[in-house]
């Protein structure tokens, strides 16, 4: 129970961290994003003072009261601005000497530029959600507590709270809402249940020959609306409509067609290839050998671009406060994340497909491994392109470079497909495929290269690729003397994997130093 006790409190402690941490982001966000308001209100009002005096021509009462007026509204802002400066060296724990102006700890006794002694500041500690500071020790401790474990001091509601819980009982539409909200997602999740088994049902029992195929789609997509109907039921307990005057339209089919572009353009650029192989070669194992390879890939690259999902808000949250430091910061981590699972998985993925292949698809896919081997660079290349286009362009209303690369590669990939397919089949689709891929990311690169360091970013990836080569030739050599198909995939994975995370080490990679750190915690 003790070790149990510890890793609940271990863990309560992470979380709160990470909360305080999100909470700071989110706040020092706000205030450069006030930061840069301010300042553009700053310059309108310095045009509006040039404007008024240039019209008219000579002093009077009028444009004195007017200047002044603004010089009051310049001032007010200035002074805002500074107060939200010291707010954000405040939540990254730094002060400003008063004596010469340098940034030093916040818990700083003395300057380590001049040597004048500072002004202690007393620093809020951070309460997390459900908790609250005892009055009279200061432990953080649970809010439902009437009595403090540590002192025993007895709750104080001050005026403050009170004013807090009035304000979320104004947020909230009732005093039961969660409640309600919790009941109506469980029974939205046992009707999406219920309609998905019944679909299943009517498959088995109206789906019997070949023929049957318009039912199951009719049965498939009628399943589906129901899903998504079911979740409308509770919508006007929640959300009372809007009056039909308040909606403009107009002023949102713009920025929803330019969104809705893009994905017409990656639907049809990750089909065409398909398509095309399907219509062109008449032999259907072809098709079926390269639908498989290509299945194998995006499961593949799913893994590497995991990190895409959590950074595409954080992205798009600091590039609307105006941070373009913290942003490239943000884009330069995703490329070493990126390169620090592509190159293992795509150069792991070509040494193990031969045996993989066979027993992961069964017989008469032979073919196939070579199909994975042409195509296995797309994990690498689809990992750049997610970091340059989903997590940068589309967050920063970029689409339109981003739907130019899309459709260029979309042009290449048709127009060679046309060539390479009648004479390779599947190969020449997964070869051209690989190549327009190619095109997309240069493309992208092209367009970000005043934005971002490209050699900067590829340079993080050099580590991780001689990691990967030795990796691959380490695998190699096993499947010179391991002939078991199985036995062969699981030496390679382990040693592979394990030579990999031994070379990054040597070379000081970030990644593999805190693991290895970690580890090295657990076991002593």
């Amino acid at each position: 129970m003790g070790f149990l006790d510890g890793l609940t409190k271990k863990g309560a402690e992470i979380s709160n961290s990470l909360q305080e941490s999100m909470n700071k982001s989110q706040r020092e966000s706000k205030c450069k994003k006030t930061i840069n308001e301010n300042k553009s209100k700053i310059e309108e009002a310095y045009s509006e003072i040039g404007k008024k005096v240039y019209e008219e021509k000579k002093i009077s009462e009028t444009l004195m009261g007017f200047i002044n007026e603004k010089i009051e509204e310049i001032d007010q802002m200035l002074k805002s601005n500074e107060e939200l400066k010291k707010e954000i060296l405040m939540l990254n724990n730094k002060k400003i000497c008063p004596n010469c102006g340098t940034e030093v700890e916040i818990n700083a006794t003395f300057c380590p530029q001049c040597g004048k002694e500072q002004e202690k500041i007393e620093v809020e500690q951070f309460v997390p959600k459900g908790k609250r500071k005892c009055s009279g020790c200061s432990e953080i401790i649970d809010e439902k507590n009437e009595f403090c474990p540590n002192c025993g001091a007895k709750k104080e509601v001050a005026a403050e709270e009170k004013n807090e819980e009035k304000e979320e009982i104004k947020e909230n539409i009732s005093n039961d809402k969660k409640p309600k909200e919790k009941k109506d997602e469980k029974k939205d999740g046992k009707r999406n249940v219920v309609v998905r088994l019944l679909s299943v049902l009517c498959i088995f029992i109206f789906v019997k020959k070949p023929s049957d195929l318009a039912k199951y789609l009719l049965i498939y997509s009628l399943a589906d609306l129901l899903g998504n109907l079911s979740l409308w039921f509770y919508l006007p307990k929640y959300f009372k409509g809007i009056p039909v005057k308040h909606v403009n339209l107009k002023r949102h089919m713009i920025p929803i067609f330019m969104l809705f572009i893009p994905q017409i353009a990656i639907k049809l650029y990750n089909t065409v290839d398909k398509t095309m192989l399907g219509y062109i070669i008449h032999d259907k194992s072809e098709l079926g050998n390269y639908e498989e390879a290509n299945k194998l890939i995006n499961v593949l690259f799913t893994i590497v671009s995991s990190l895409g999902i959590v950074m595409v808000p954080r992205i798009a949250n600091v590039f609307a406060s105006g941070d373009t430091k913290k942003l490239n910061e943000y884009i330069m981590k995703s490329f070493r994340f990126v390169f620090f699972l592509a190159f293992p998985i795509t150069l792991g993925i070509i040494t193990v497909s031969k045996e993989f292949v066979p027993i992961f698809l069964g017989d008469g896919y032979e073919k196939c491994y070579l199909i994975v081997n042409i195509l296995a660079p797309i994990i690498l290349l689809c990992g750049i392109t997610n970091v340059i286009g989903t997590q940068y362009l589309l967050p920063t209303k970029r689409q339109k470079e981003y739907t130019i690369s899309i459709l260029v590669g979309l042009i290449f990939n048709v127009a060679f497909n046309a060539i390479l397919i009648p004479n390779f089949g599947a190969y020449g689709a997964a070869l051209m495929t690989t190549f327009a891929q190619t095109i997309v990311m240069i493309i992208q690169c092209f367009y970000i290269k005043n934005d971002i360091n490209i050699r900067k970013a590829f340079k993080e990836g050099i580590n991780y690729a001689i990691a990967g080569i030795i990796m691959f030739i380490v695998c190699i050599i096993i499947g010179l003397f391991i002939h078991s198909a199985l036995l062969s995939i699981l030496i390679k994975m382990a040693l592979g994997g394990l030579t990999y995370a031994i070379v990054l080490f040597f070379l000081k990679d970030e990644y593999v130093k805190i693991f290895f750190i970690a580890l090295a915690k657990k076991i002593g």
